[in-house]
């Protein structure tokens, strides 16, 4: 801009410092912050590990589960009502022994961590299905936090109500996702009050900080974050709260347009919305057989 910007403060109820820039016309050069210098897609070693579509699964899923229940599974391998499935897939005898060893964690230590870990059950396959994610993929310019509800009618203590969700029921899981690809970059479940969260860090900055921090440093590298807020928030300043327009979208010649960082948002808000979209279209729901990852 030409000319030198006027700046002025104005201060949140809870002391929250606000700068208010008078704006110049014209487009101006954008900021450093916003632009990448790295190139987004598979890293190096997905590149190497992943040559076709079993490789790609594995690369990001790379242990193997076998789940029944409820089922007479010898009868699988029956002459006169089993499926050719099975037997093509594996024998019986291996099949045994599979399940002689497969646990998705230790029972002997479950009830002990159970008290400092809710989601003890299957926190090392998750865990390892994350940091997976995050090593098969180098994220755009562009990464959306958003929640996802994941349905489900089992028992479970931190089971979600939320009204505005097609499924109504489920566990809620916050998620990281590149905006262009809709990849899952990061990811983990809302368990109730986060005893390690910082009393000072609200919980949206908390789930924020933790799912992009495998990929940046909010203000070290001066990363621009957009997003909504109620408008009865403390931390607002005072022209804000309380109006229902704080700036007229006319520019350029009285035409009528919405300000850059509404389209912006508009843009990128959609990450974990499609990628839980594309996740429908594909059930894991329990069948009347094993379901078997490979």
């Amino acid at each position: 801009c030409a000319t030198e910007p006027s700046p002025a403060q104005e201060i949140g109820k809870d002391g929250t410092v606000w700068t208010v820039m008078e704006p110049c016309g014209g487009a101006g050069r954008r900021q450093k912050q916003n632009i990448l210098t790295e190139s987004a897609g598979p890293t190096p070693h997905a590149r190497h590990t992943i040559t076709d579509k079993l490789t790609a699964f594995m690369c990001l899923c790379d242990s193997v589960h076998i789940v029944g229940r409820n089922i007479e599974m010898e009868s699988f391998w029956s002459e006169q009502w089993s499926n050719a499935f099975f037997n093509a897939t594996l024998s019986r005898n291996r099949f045994r022994e599979i399940m002689r060893y497969l646990r998705f964690d230790k029972k002997e230590t479950r009830r002990c961590r159970l008290t400092t870990d809710k989601f003890t059950h299957v926190r090392k396959v998750w865990d390892r299905f994350v940091d997976n994610s995050i090593a098969s993929y180098r994220p755009g310019s562009d990464i959306t936090v958003d929640e996802q509800l994941f349905p489900t009618k089992s028992r479970c203590p931190f089971t979600q109500y939320m009204p505005n969700k097609p499924d109504k029921f489920g566990i809620k899981f916050w998620l990281a996702a590149d905006v262009d690809s809709k990849y899952m970059l990061n990811g983990f479940p809302y368990l109730g009050k986060d005893a390690s969260r910082p009393a000072t860090q609200r919980l949206g900055e908390n789930v924020v900080l933790r799912l992009v921090e495998p990929f940046v440093a909010l203000l070290a590298k001066n990363t621009s974050l957009v997003g909504t807020i109620k408008r009865n928030k403390r931390e607002l300043p005072p022209s804000v709260q309380g109006r229902s327009e704080l700036f007229s979208t006319k520019v350029h010649q009285e035409r009528k347009r919405k300000p850059e960082t509404v389209e912006y948002y508009n843009h990128s808000k959609v990450g974990v919305d499609v990628l839980d979209q594309m996740a429908r279209q594909y059930s894991v729901a329990r069948v009347d057989g094993p379901l078997l990852f490979l």
